[in-house]
């Protein structure tokens, strides 16, 4: 794909989002500056204009995710609707937005991430931990309004919340994004209801 002449900030975007679409299809072992540059039109050369390897561009790529995800679920978390309403739009834009960039999963559950850049693992937390207290923030505003169960510990709440967010995610990934992740959306939302003692009278 090619495109066409464009500023520097949008140039970068879009050769993270196409390092995310190799990655998709290839995996992260797989990324090249000379597949990169193919993808974008560009030379190998002119890729290292924007970037100076290949870390720096997995850095990029996970920095727009972590500033789209965190100003999305800002924006849901403080719009209208009752906590469970919130919680089913937070699920769903998160699922949505990787089936868009299918890339990130592979990223996140990579080696690379694990084991090799500090600031790529950083990166990911500072991700995890703003979407940790989004989720808190809800099941507390859900106490607070009695739809869930008094005693509910917020924390442990969050961490069910994330795990099976993540666990369907890996699934997902694992199977090549072959299933509907918002197939499953409902099933997740249900059974933390149950668990939370939901209650809408």
């Amino acid at each position: 794909m090619k495109y066409h002449r464009v500023n520097t900030g949008d140039r970068r975007l879009q050769i993270a989002r196409a390092a995310l679409q190799i990655i998709a299809q290839q995996g992260v072992g797989r990324l090249t500056t000379a597949r990169l540059a193919r993808e974008v039109g560009l030379s190998e050369a002119a890729i290292y204009k924007y970037f100076d390897s290949k870390d720096d561009v997995l850095y990029f790529a996970l920095k727009f995710v972590h500033d789209t995800l965190t100003s999305k679920m800002e924006q849901i978390i403080s719009g209208k609707g009752d906590p469970v309403e919130k919680l089913i739009k937070l699920i769903q834009f998160q699922f949505a937005f990787l089936g868009e960039n299918q890339g990130v999963p592979r990223v996140i559950f990579s080696e690379q991430l694990y084991l090799g850049n500090n600031e790529l693992r950083q990166m990911y937390l500072q991700t995890i931990d703003k979407y940790f207290l989004f989720l808190q923030r809800l099941v507390k505003e859900g106490i607070h309004e009695g739809i869930f169960r008094k005693e509910l510990d917020p924390e442990m709440a969050a961490t069910a919340c994330m795990g099976l967010v993540q666990t369907t995610v890996f699934r997902w990934s694992l199977t090549e994004n072959k299933t509907d992740l918002n197939s499953k959306v409902n099933q997740i939302i249900s059974f933390l209801k149950d668990c939370w003692g939901y209650s809408n009278t």
